[in-house]
C-alpha cells in the first residue's frame, strides 16, 4: 500500500475552479471537494516528511496492522509534530497477543487515533518456575532465546528484544536470568538496533543490573530522535527497556 496522493494539475484545478463560479455547489461536489481538500493535506504531510520517512511509516502501518481508514489522520499527526494517542498517558482500546516459536509473545496495543506499539514479552509458565523444579521436557533448540532450566532459576539467552512504534523502532540482544527466591540478574546487552524518523545510533545501559526477587533488574537502549515540524528541528530521547523480574522479561517503552 502506497500513501502518496498523486497531485491534481495546475490546469485541471483551475477548470474544476471555473466550473464551480459557473454553478451552484451540488452535494456531490461538495463532497468531491472534501476528498480533494483530503488529499490535499495528505500531500502537505508527504512533503514535510519526505520520501525515507514515508516509506518507514508506510512499514511501520503494515507491521502493526494498522487500518487503512486511520492512516491518514496519523501521517497529518506525525507531520504536524502532534502526539499520537500511543505518545501520551491514554489506555490502549485493544490489546492483542501472539506467541512466538521461542515461547516468547508479541504483544501489541491499539489506541484510538490507530496508532499502535508492539513490545516483546518472556513469560514462562514452566514447572520450572512454578515450583523450583525441571520441567517435565527442556525445549528443543529456538530462534531468539535459549532457555535453559536449573533449580530454582530460568536462564534466557540471546534473547531479541524489541520495541515498535509508528515512527521509530529500537532493540537489542540480551541474557537474563530469573527465579521465584534467589532474584535476578542481566548477564548482557548487546547490539543496539534503531530505525525510523531522525533516529540517532541508541545506546546500552544498566538501570539495575542484579535485583532481589521483590524486584525488578532494568537494562535500557536510549537513542535521540530529531523530527522537523513546520522546518524547525525537535529532539526528544526515546527507547526500549527490558524489565526482568519473577514473570520474567518484558519490554517497556520511553517516549512513545
Amino acid at each position: 500500500m502506497r500513501i502518496s496522493v498523486k497531485k491534481v494539475s495546475v490546469a485541471v484545478a483551475s477548470c474544476a475552479l471555473t466550473a464551480g463560479l459557473a454553478v451552484s455547489m451540488s452535494p456531490a461536489y461538495a463532497a468531491t471537494s472534501t476528498v480533494q481538500s483530503s488529499q490535499a493535506r495528505i500531500s502537505d504531510a508527504e512533503s514535510l516528511l519526505g520520501a525515507d520517512d514515508l516509506e518507514y511509516i508506510e512499514k511501520s502501518f503494515e507491521k502493526l496492522n494498522i487500518p487503512v481508514a486511520k492512516q491518514s489522520a496519523l501521517l497529518e499527526k506525525i507531520s504536524s509534530g502532534r502526539k499520537l494517542d500511543s505518545e501520551t498517558m491514554k489506555s490502549p482500546v485493544k490489546v492483542t497477543k501472539a506467541l512466538n516459536p521461542d515461547g516468547s509473545q508479541t504483544v501489541t496495543k491499539s489506541w484510538e487515533d490507530g496508532s499502535a506499539i508492539s513490545e516483546t514479552v518472556f513469560p514462562d509458565k514452566s514447572a520450572a518456575a512454578s515450583t523450583g523444579g525441571f520441567p517435565l521436557a527442556l525445549p528443543a533448540s529456538v530462534k531468539g532465546c535459549t532457555t535453559k532450566y536449573e533449580v530454582g532459576m530460568t536462564h534466557k539467552s540471546s534473547c531479541q528484544v524489541w520495541h515498535q512504534a509508528v515512527t521509530w523502532s529500537a532493540g537489542f540482544t540480551a541474557s537474563f536470568r530469573y527465579s521465584l527466591s534467589n532474584g535476578h540478574y542481566i548477564k548482557s546487552i548487546s547490539n543496539p538496533k534503531t530505525g525510523g524518523i531522525g533516529m540517532g545510533k541508541g545506546s546500552l545501559s544498566y538501570i539495575k543490573r542484579s535485583a532481589y526477587s521483590s524486584q525488578t533488574a532494568k537494562a535500557q537502549l536510549k537513542a535521540r530522535q530529531t523530527v522537523k515540524i513546520a522546518g524547525i528541528p525537535t529532539s526528544r530521547d526515546v527507547g526500549v527497556i527490558l524489565n526482568v523480574n519473577t514473570g520474567g522479561g518484558s519490554t517497556s517503552s520511553f517516549g512513545s
